[in-house]
C-alpha cells in the first residue's frame, strides 16, 4: 500500500488531468468486460503495461511484484473452471488431460480449458486497467474525477477517511510489532501467540485513536477546501485525448477482427 501511494505521487504522469487518466483506463475496462476476446485482453495489458512503465516510470520489478499479488486469486478462480469432476467411466467430449480420485473422474476438457484461459486474459487485463489509475493519480486526484462524475461530497470524505485510515492502521501495526520484538515477543509458539493477540486487541483501539487525531489536524489545515484549491491547477491535453481515443478504437478493431 505504501509502494503505491508512493509511486503515484512520484511518476510523470502525477500532475496529469485525473479524468483523462480515467476515461484512458475505465473505458479499456469496459471494452475488456464487454468483448470478452483474448486478443482484446492482451493487448489492452500489454498496452496498459507499457503506458505504466515506459510512460509513468513505474519500475518494472516493482509492477511485476504487484501484478502478482492477485495471482493466488486468480488461480483460486480458474482452477474450478478448468478442472471438472464425474463420475468414473464418463467420457466427455474434447477431453485434454483425466484422471481418476477415489472412484472419481477429474478431468480437463478443452471448453473449460478455453473459459479458465479467457477469464485469466480478462482478469489481468482488468488488474493492468486498475493498476494503471491508482499508480500514476494521487487520492487528491482521485477525489477532484469523483467530484467531477458529481458524486456526493459525504462518499467522497467517507473514502478519504477510510484511505488515510489504512495508512495509519498499517504504521501502528508495525509500531506495535517492533515494540514487542524489543520485548522479546514472537520467540516461540506461545509467545507469538500471546504477542498476536495483544497486537491485535491493542491495534484497534490505538488506531481509532490515531485516526482520529490525524482527522482533526487535517480538518485544522483546512481539510477539503485545501483539496478543492490545489485541484485546479489541472489541465486537459488534447493530444492525449486524442491518443486514448486511437488505442481504444485500435482495441475495438482488434475486438471484431479477432
Amino acid at each position: 500500500m505504501k509502494a503505491i501511494d508512493y509511486y503515484a505521487h512520484h511518476n510523470r504522469l502525477a500532475d496529469w488531468h485525473p479524468v483523462e487518466k480515467a476515461i484512458f483506463a475505465f473505458s479499456h475496462l469496459f471494452l475488456v468486460l464487454l468483448l470478452k476476446s483474448p486478443a482484446v485482453s492482451a493487448f489492452v495489458f500489454l498496452t496498459m503495461s507499457l503506458a505504466a512503465v515506459a510512460v509513468a516510470g513505474i519500475p518494472w520489478r516493482r509492477y511485476l511484484a504487484l501484478l502478482s499479488l492477485p495471482l493466488v486469486f486468480l488461480l483460486i478462480s480458474i482452477v474450478p473452471l478448468a478442472v471438472s469432476v464425474a463420475p468414473a467411466g464418463t467420457v466427455p467430449a474434447s477431453l485434454l488431460q483425466s484422471g481418476d480420485i477415489f472412484g472419481w473422474q477429474a478431468y480437463i476438457a478443452a471448453a473449460g480449458a478455453r473459459q479458465a484461459f479467457v477469464l485469466c486474459l480478462s482478469a489481468y487485463a482488468g488488474v493492468s486497467c486498475m493498476y494503471f489509475f491508482i499508480l500514476t493519480t494521487p487520492f487528491s486526484g482521485v477525489a477532484f474525477a469523483l467530484r467531477h462524475l458529481r458524486v456526493p461530497q459525504v462518499f467522497i470524505e467517507l473514502t478519504a477517511v477510510t484511505y488515510r485510515f489504512i495508512f495509519v492502521l498499517v504504521v501502528k501495526a508495525e509500531e506495535t510489532y517492533k515494540a514487542q520484538k524489543s520485548r522479546a515477543g514472537y520467540r516461540g509458539w506461545r509467545s507469538s501467540l500471546q504477542s498476536l493477540s495483544s497486537l491485535t486487541a491493542n491495534l484497534f483501539i490505538q488506531t481509532m485513536r490515531e485516526a482520529r487525531a490525524v482527522q482533526l489536524a487535517v480538518d485544522a489545515r483546512g481539510g477539503a477546501e485545501m483539496a478543492q484549491r490545489t485541484s485546479n491547477g489541472y489541465r486537459l491535453r488534447p493530444y492525449a485525448w486524442a491518443a486514448a481515443f486511437i488505442l481504444l478504437s485500435l482495441s475495438f478493431s482488434i475486438g471484431l477482427i479477432f
